[in-house]
């Protein structure tokens, strides 16, 4: 225990330091390298990849300027009970609290555990507005610069100004209970004085990040990765993570703490915000698609296009490692060259299955034949493309004989005889 916490330690001061003498670098562009290992990494982890995502957020905002008000302790609890993160706010010009356009609600058996705190549930569960329902209205809040930046891609306007466009994005019952709990904050007469915000994205945006989407566990073992850590600039243990970022004209990098849920299977999505500063984000998958669109799904197979050499057997690099290409078109032929991993391909069919997740994670069902899964470890999994056999060097595996599924049902696969009768068929 000691020594993996010293290891959280020691990769926290690695990150700080890597922002301290610079910018955090965009982690993924359409030509890194790093892109590559990411999605492989993500892939074999059992999770989907995605190009990016389209916005075009709605938010309530509320910015106390009095700088004499006392520091808040805000908590932003998601709808199924969980605490995303906790962190003290001063409010002040410039620093404010933020929650979605539309209503939220929190199950009362999820609510419980905060409503029967000695403090009481806080300021962010309403059960006092149904005391009899199943569920509870829930602001999910937290804390926002409201600087040039975000000027510049929001336009604010107050509640009186949206002029019958409330059902455009603007929930009423979301504006309702916002300000309720900021009055629990505050005061009614500081809520009066600083008014509710309704701000609304001027532009749909694109973020060309990457976009990691799957359940928790997967996630969780994902950024165990200490490469993948550096990637998205995080330090992750089983509680959570740490997201480290650099706000722009700001020399001294800073730390965002996140919690992982308690359901193992819930599905996650993690992404890069782009703003005052980048930072990894996590968010419920459910939250995130309400509002946001995702691009193009990056498959298991990543295609390059590289230029095919001048004379067979010239090796030539792709992403993948050193290649061959037995036989070279004629001159002015357009061809495409397919390239393709056997063990994953045999998996699929084994497996009977169209699922990425499933061909490219390590795990095998428990009634997977031992001999189709030695022959996926040997030519997918186990040993770097370059280093794997040759077709050839591999016919005579155990697969390809009568005991293919353990019990001599099928006859084998004559290899030999299969290239005689098509060398016959080409003559005729």
């Amino acid at each position: 225990m000691w020594s993996q916490a010293l290891k959280g330690v020691i990769h926290n001061v690695m990150l700080f330091g890597r922002l301290l003498c610079r910018k955090r670098r965009r982690t993924v562009d359409d030509d890194d390298d790093d892109d590559d290992e990411v999605v492989s990494k993500a892939h074999a982890a059992g999770l989907q990849v995605f190009r990016g995502f389209r916005e075009r957020s709605l938010r309530l905002v509320y910015e106390n300027e009095d700088a004499n008000a006392e520091e808040k302790w805000v908590e932003t609890i998601l709808p199924n009970g969980d605490i995303e993160m906790r962190k003290t706010f001063q409010p002040k010009k410039g620093r404010g609290l933020m929650t979605f356009g539309y209503p939220q609600d929190i199950h009362k058996d999820d609510a419980s555990r905060y409503i029967r705190r000695t403090d009481g549930s806080g300021h962010f569960i309403h059960h006092d507005d149904a005391p009899d329902s199943s569920a509870y209205p829930l602001v999910q809040t937290w804390t926002v610069n409201i600087n040039d930046s975000f000027r510049n891609e929001f336009e604010i306007m107050s509640v009186d100004q949206l002029q019958g466009q409330i059902d455009e994005g603007f929930h009423i019952d979301a504006i309702r209970a916002f300000r309720k709990s900021m009055v629990k904050c505050f005061s009614s007469a500081e809520v009066d004085k600083y008014p509710i915000k309704c701000c609304r994205m001027k532009h749909e945006r694109e973020n060309k990040e990457l976009v990691i989407v799957g359940p928790r566990s997967n996630l969780e073992a994902f950024l165990q990765n200490p490469d993948v850590q550096m990637s998205f600039f995080v330090t992750a243990d089983r509680h959570g993570f740490n997201a480290w970022t650099k706000p722009k004209q700001n020399w001294f990098p800073q730390m965002q703490r996140l919690e992982w849920g308690n359901d193992m299977d819930e599905i996650n999505v993690l992404y890069t915000r782009i703003g005052n500063s980048e930072r990894t984000c996590m968010m419920k998958h459910q939250q995130f698609v309400r509002e946001k669109t995702l691009g193009n799904k990056i498959g298991p197979e990543l295609r390059h296009t590289v230029e095919i050499p001048s004379e067979q057997n010239q090796e030539f690099m792709l992403g993948l490692g050193p290649m061959k290409i037995s036989k070279v078109p004629a001159q002015g032929v357009f061809s495409v060259v397919v390239f393709f991993s056997f063990g994953l391909m045999l998996k699929a069919v084994v497996a009977c299955t169209l699922s990425d997740n499933i061909t490219v994670s390590h795990e095998f069902s428990d009634d997977f034949p031992d001999t189709a899964k030695d022959l996926v470890v040997q030519t997918g999994i186990a040993a770097p493309l370059a280093q794997r056999d040759h077709f050839r060097d591999i016919c005579g595996h155990a697969f390809f004989g009568a005991d293919a599924f353990g019990h001599a049902t099928v006859p084998a696969i004559d290899f030999q005889g299969l290239v005689l009768d098509a060398n016959v068929a080409k003559k005729n």
